[in-house]
């Protein structure tokens, strides 16, 4: 889906400040509740049924997109054109970052999943990608273990990864 012309007002706010983000993590975890604030949130700016049906169908297509991503084989190309385009992603200063990646991983014998979001110049592979970002979850569960319920001396490793997110700037 792309997101072509002049836009103006609360759109323009939705879609710049990554509520379009936002939302697509709500669906990808299938938090209704979630939604349903940010949703409410985009309300009280003085949003249009047409701006939600907009930016929460862009949300949409970036949940299809990460699962799309996840699903294909590791060595495979990625079609740029499967994934969505919000124009203002980024905001108004988007400094080399032309693609944001939302993820999933799961660290054995810890229960709940754990998100990492990350920016890219572009894609190459879904396994680049997904090393890049074992690569940083790592980093950062070796810098900070109790923050993912694990001691100093445990073990760094990953059980699995997954995409969930995916849009692009242009």
């Amino acid at each position: 889906m792309g997101i072509f012309g002049n836009i103006v007002g609360v759109l323009r706010r939705m879609l710049s400040t990554g509520e379009d983000v936002a939302m697509a993590h709500a669906i990808a975890n299938d938090n209704v509740k979630r939604q349903a604030g940010i949703i409410s949130r985009w309300f009280s700016w003085g949003a249009t049924d047409d701006d939600v049906s907009v930016v929460k169908g862009l949300a949409t297509e970036a949940t299809i997109a990460g699962n799309l991503l996840s699903g294909l084989d590791p060595q495979a190309g990625i079609d740029l054109s499967t994934i969505p385009t919000n124009p203002l992603l980024f905001g108004d200063n988007p400094e080399g970052r032309r693609i944001y990646i939302g993820s999933e991983f799961w660290i054995p014998g810890v229960e709940n999943a754990f998100g990492l979001r990350m920016d890219f110049p572009d894609l190459r592979s879904t396994d680049q990608i997904l090393e890049e970002l074992e690569d940083e979850a790592l980093k950062r569960i070796k810098d900070s273990p109790l923050g993912f319920g694990l001691t100093a001396a445990a073990a760094l490793a990953l059980d699995r990864s997954a995409i969930s997110v995916a849009i692009k700037r242009f």
